[in-house]
């Protein structure tokens, strides 16, 4: 079998062995050769983090396609065991060429974005647009039956020495997802396993890359598809998860074959999944709260302050970021990176302003929150003037009523009785219902209207019935 060697360059001269060339395949350093005077080169081979095997089932080669094939609809895969993911029970996923798999739905899209903008449960070892139809390139393949990993049942992808878009070959990617079965903490509880022998290139020439560089560079991380989710640090940043920077000296400080995270091995992050939620290091132990939803009376004014709220209180290393998501025209957000910013619409109508927390840390992770305000243009009801009931029958309908809510009709109307002994009020819940009186007075009805918004507008409004002289 082969074996995933990594060859590394020393930066210390002391602990590594001086060595002009390598033994392939035994795993240990040889007599050191000078290949020219004065030039010394000091290397080491150890095995890389990418687990063998993982890969009995192989992709068709293409590009922005999903397991099965290249042509034809997605299939989700199944695990062979079930994990509890964002606090929902799964057995299967959709595994997608870009470097990823996600839960509710396949992922065609090559271009990586912030993954708080996605709306499916998503795992991204390395978001980007893999190319594999040069067959130079390798292609993605996956486990077929669960696999062991520490004595644990395992699922595996691997991407190994892929290219990117178009059919380029010349610099490759080799990296892994492993989910790990860890029922032994608490049922559903896995673990998830990002693996990294090689990243080369970052970006398809369909994404603004040159050369495997640049544009929009890709994204490592999860996502609950609800706005709660994690990156690492340099997703969205060119050169900042390659193994070599600008220069083409190592990227220790952020490269992936070069990050480890609950394990000693470089290029291997473990993120345990616990009760539902992943675990990184910034804890995830913070979430926004964007406020309820709220309604401006038709009379107030259009300026008006957002008041979210952030759990637990301790904002340290956290930003606020507020956006308008909907609503026409463009609002102005005034101080739009604190918890309780100001802001102004130029009309009315119903606006969405969603709250992005972020905490920094090695990983990115971000909570969200959405608030809906409705500023109505009118809102009017009326009953009519008073009304006598005939001598034969004791009746009347209330025929001049109305309820307007910018022109439409609105959610619910009810009539109820205020004034005067019990009558009887037939189709309560229509505008115009008919009432029958005990016998000759005076009566007093009440209409409500309520709109279909949270929370609701409501405008009340009576009118009298005089029966007799």
């Amino acid at each position: 079998m082969l074996r995933p060697y990594q060859v590394e360059v020393s930066e210390d001269l002391v602990s590594w062995t001086d060595c002009g060339c390598l033994h392939i395949g035994n795993n240990s350093a040889i007599t050191a050769l000078v290949p020219k005077p004065g030039l010394r080169g000091f290397y080491r081979l150890r095995e890389g983090a990418v687990r063998p095997g993982f890969d009995q089932v192989e992709m068709s080669r293409g590009d922005d396609h999903c397991y099965p094939q290249f042509a034809g609809p997605a299939t989700t895969v199944e695990l062979g065991f079930a994990i509890n993911l964002f606090g929902v029970a799964r057995s299967s996923c959709y595994v997608n060429n870009n470097g990823n798999i996600t839960c509710d739905a396949p992922l065609f899209v090559y271009t990586p974005e912030s993954l708080i903008k996605k709306q499916s449960v998503m795992i991204a070892p390395f978001w980007a647009d893999v190319d594999s139809r040069n067959p130079l390139s390798g292609v993605t393949r996956f486990s077929s039956l669960p696999g062991v990993v520490n004595g644990r049942q395992a699922f595996g992808v691997t991407w190994r020495e892929v290219g990117y878009f178009s059919q380029h070959v010349e610099k490759t990617n080799t990296f892994q997802l492993i989910l790990i079965e860890r029922a032994d903490r608490n049922p559903g509880d896995f673990d998830i396993e990002f693996n990294y022998n090689r990243i080369e290139w970052e970006t398809g020439d369909a994404s603004g890359g040159s050369y495997g560089f640049g544009g929009s560079a890709a994204r490592v991380g999860w996502t609950n598809g609800q706005g709660l989710f994690m990156e690492f640090q340099g997703s969205g940043t060119s050169m900042a998860l390659l193994d070599r920077l600008s220069n083409d000296d190592p990227n220790h400080a952020q490269g992936l074959i070069y990050q480890m995270w609950n394990s000693g091995v470089p290029g291997r992050i473990i993120i345990p999944v616990v009760n539902g939620l992943p675990q990184t290091e910034t804890g995830l132990d913070f979430s926004v709260n964007a406020g309820s939803d709220f309604s401006l009376m038709a009379s107030a004014g259009r300026v008006f302050n957002l008041n979210a709220t952030m759990t637990p209180t301790d904002t340290t290393g956290v930003t606020y970021t507020w956006v308008q998501e909907s609503g026409t025209p463009e609002a102005v957000i005034t101080n739009g990176n604190t918890l309780t910013p100001t802001i102004q619409i130029a009309d009315t109508g119903q606006y969405t302003f969603r709250l992005y927390g972020v905490k920094q840390g090695t990983f990115t992770a971000s909570s969200s929150d959405a608030i809906n305000v409705v500023h109505p243009g009118t809102f009017e009801i009326a009953t009519g003037s008073y009304q006598r009931a005939s001598a034969d029958p004791l009746s009347v309908q209330l025929s001049d009523a109305y309820a307007k809510f910018n022109g439409q009709n609105v959610a619910t109307v009810l009539w109820t009785q205020t004034e005067g002994e019990k009558a009887s009020i037939q189709n309560a819940s229509s505008i115009n219902p008919t009432v029958v009186l005990p016998h000759s007075g005076v009566y007093r009805f009440k209409l409500t209207a309520t709109t279909n918004h949270n929370p609701p507008f409501v405008k009340t409004m009576e009118t009298s019935v005089i029966h007799g002289d």
